[in-house]
């Protein structure tokens, strides 16, 4: 109970700080505009407060979300789009296959989600596509993601599996020891020359 509790605070702790640097790069001077954060899950939360907005930012971001602040979402403009090398020299058909995204993204160079926009258009140009938390007293009970997927197969359902995982700060066991290891497994593969 102790390790899924913790594992709640931590996905609430990054959501909420995610959402609180929904200001896009250089509307708050290039700092991020949060004061305070709330959490859920905290023993003492706090509310968030983001300032330092003026007309000019409100005007920007109607030209790029519309007139309805509530509808504003960092999401819509902030994505992820795995490219392959390929994926010029392709048709169309084959492009969707092997590319993954572009995938609504959260986080910016502030945040626990850390992912730096392209200012032309806003795509996550860096950030880390491996995510590895491990437990050295219980190896088992380690956590990671591994963005698009576990195989380089566009055909396998492990291509892109762990895409919405990795976007939405979620993890999957581990697996060290010999018997978490063979619970898992799907297949093996025996290569022989």
């Amino acid at each position: 109970m102790q390790s899924r509790s913790v594992w709640s605070l931590v996905r609430n702790t990054v959501a909420a700080f995610s959402a609180a640097c929904l200001v896009l790069p250089g509307l708050a001077g290039g700092k991020p505009a949060v004061e305070t954060l709330r959490v859920p899950g905290l023993a003492a939360p706090t509310d968030i407060r983001i300032d330092r907005w003026d007309v000019p930012h409100i005007e920007e971001m109607e030209k790029l979300e519309g007139q309805e602040p509530a509808m504003w979402q960092w999401g819509k403009l902030h994505f992820n789009l795995n490219e392959h090398p390929f994926a010029a020299a392709v048709d169309d058909a084959l492009r969707v296959r092997i590319n993954v995204g572009p995938i609504a993204k959260n986080g910016s160079e502030y945040t626990p989600s850390q992912s730096l926009p392209r200012p032309s258009d806003f795509r996550q140009m860096n950030g880390p596509s491996v995510r590895l938390v491990v437990d050295v007293g219980q190896w088992d009970n380690s956590r990671a993601v591994n963005h698009p997927g576990q195989s380089g197969d566009p055909s396998d359902p492990h291509y892109r599996d762990l895409a919405e995982y990795w976007r939405s700060g979620r993890y999957f066991q581990l697996a060290y020891s010999r018997k978490a290891v063979d619970r898992v497994t799907e297949r093996v593969i025996h290569l022989v020359p």
